[in-house]
C-alpha cells in the first residue's frame, strides 16, 4: 500500500544507534496497539502479564541518511565485526520492488554497497544467520519470473558478494514436507516454502522454525497461513523436521533467539492478538514454559535478540502500530538463569514507529 511504501522509504533508511551500557540480556521488541490479552480458553495455564520496569535505554541517531535506499522486511544480522543490511522491499520511491542488495557498515554511520545484486532472487520477510562463518539467506517472498512467490530456497556467502546457492527452491511439496532433486542431497525432505520464520544458529546446526505460508504478513494472515513445525540441518542442504508439532502449534506468529545455551520462542495466541507465551529447548524436541514466566501483551513483537552494550540496532514495527514509539521489553534479571520474566523497558527508540525494520 501507499502508506506502507512511504513509511519504508521516510523511516526505513536512518540508523538509530543503543548507547546505554547493559551487559547481555534478552530483549524482546515489544510494538504498541492495547488490547487486552488472556491465555486461550482451551488451555488450562492461567499467567501473569508481564508488567513496566525501571531499567532505561538511551538510544542516539547515528546517521540522517544511510547509503542505502529505504526499506522494510530486510535482512539485518551482525558477521566479521561488521553490520550487514540485504534485500528488503523497497519504498515508494522505488515502486515497492523487492531487493537483493547487501549492505555493511562498521560503525553504522557509513556504508559500503558489498553488492548490487546477489545471485539470491530479490525478497523480503526471509530468514537470516551467521553459521559455520558465513551468511545464510533462507526462504521469504521472493520475486520469481515477474512473480512474487514463497519460497524454501538456501543460499550463502563468506564475504557477501560471492553467493553458493546451497539449495533449490523446492517444487513438489505434500503438507509441509517439500522434495527436490538437488544433486548434493541425501535426503530430500525439506521444510515448506515460508516467510517471517524463527532462523537460529544452535548446537551446530540451522534450525527454522515456524513460519508463514502464503504471501500475506504475519499481521494480515490468517490462522491457516502459519507453519508451525520445528527443522535442523548441519549444512542447509540435508534437513531433518525435529517436532511435527511444537507446543505453539496452535498459534500465530512467533519470533525467537538464543539465550543462554538454549534456544527459546514467544508465540503469539490465535484466540487474543497480541498475547505471547515463551517455550525453551535445550534439543529442539522437547519444549517447556519456564515455570515462573509471564505473558508479553498487547502489541506485535518484531523479533527477539540478544543485546551487548553498545550494540547498534534496527528497531522493528509492525502495520498496526503506526502512531505508537518503538519500545522494548528486557529479561528482569541479568546474569541469572532465565525464568521467562521480561519488564518493559523505559525510553523509545527513534522518532516514532516503523514498519518491518
Amino acid at each position: 500500500s501507499e502508506q506502507r511504501g512511504d513509511m519504508a522509504s521516510g523511516l526505513g533508511h536512518k540508523m538509530v544507534g543503543f548507547r546505554a551500557l547493559l551487559p547481555p540480556l534478552l530483549v524482546i521488541m515489544r510494538l504498541c496497539a492495547a488490547q487486552d490479552n488472556q491465555r486461550s480458553p482451551w488451555e488450562s495455564r492461567i499467567d501473569m502479564a508481564c508488567s513496566n520496569g525501571e531499567q532505561a535505554m538511551s538510544w542516539e541517531l547515528v546517521t540522517e541518511n544511510a547509503g542505502w535506499a529505504g526499506r522494510s522486511a530486510m535482512g539485518v544480522l551482525s558477521f566479521e565485526g561488521k553490520m550487514w543490511i540485504m534485500g528488503g522491499r523497497a519504498g515508494a520511491a522505488e515502486n515497492f520492488r523487492l531487493l537483493n542488495d547487501v549492505w555493511s557498515s562498521t560503525d553504522g554511520a557509513v556504508w559500503q554497497n558489498v553488492i548490487a545484486a546477489s545471485r539470491w532472487a530479490p525478497r523480503m520477510r526471509f530468514g537470516y544467520v551467521v553459521f559455520n562463518q558465513k551468511i545464510w539467506v533462507l526462504g521469504g517472498v521472493a520475486m520469481v519470473n515477474g512473480e512474487e512467490v514463497v519460497t524454501n530456497s538456501v543460499y550463502s556467502t563468506s564475504n557477501g558478494e560471492r553467493w553458493d546457492e546451497v539449495r533449490a527452491n523446492g517444487d513438489s511439496c505434500t503438507g509441509l514436507v517439500c522434495l527436490d532433486d538437488s544433486p548434493s542431497s541425501s535426503n530430500n525432505n525439506m521444510w515448506a516454502p515460508r516467510h517471517s520464520m524463527v532462523v537460529l544458529s544452535y548446537s551446530g546446526r540451522i534450525w527454522v522454525l515456524s513460519g508463514v505460508g502464503g504471501l500475506a504478513s504475519t499481521e494480515q494472515a490468517s490462522d491457516d497461513d502459519f507453519v508451525q513445525d520445528v527443522w535442523s540441518s548441519t549444512d542447509g542442504v540435508d534437513w531433518s523436521r525435529v517436532a511435527f508439532s511444537p507446543p505453539w502449534g496452535n498459534r500465530r506468529a512467533v519470533v525467537g533467539t538464543v539465550h543462554q545455551l538454549r534456544m527459546y520462542v514467544l508465540a503469539e495466541s490465535r484466540h487474543y492478538r497480541y498475547y505471547y507465551n515463551v517455550w525453551g529447548s535445550g534439543n529442539g524436541i522437547d519444549w517447556t514454559e519456564p515455570a515462573q514466566a509471564c505473558s508479553v501483551t498487547g502489541q506485535p513483537l518484531g523479533s527477539a535478540l540478544v543485546m551487548q552494550a553498545g550494540m547498534v540496532v534496527v528497531a522493528a514495527a509492525h502495520e498496526l502500530s503506526r502512531d505508537q514509539p518503538v519500545r522494548f521489553w528486557v529479561t528482569e534479571e541479568i546474569g541469572a538463569e532465565f525464568n521467562g520474566q521480561f519488564k518493559l523497558a523505559r525510553g523509545q527508540a527513534g522518532e516514532g514507529p516503523r514498519e518491518e525494520a
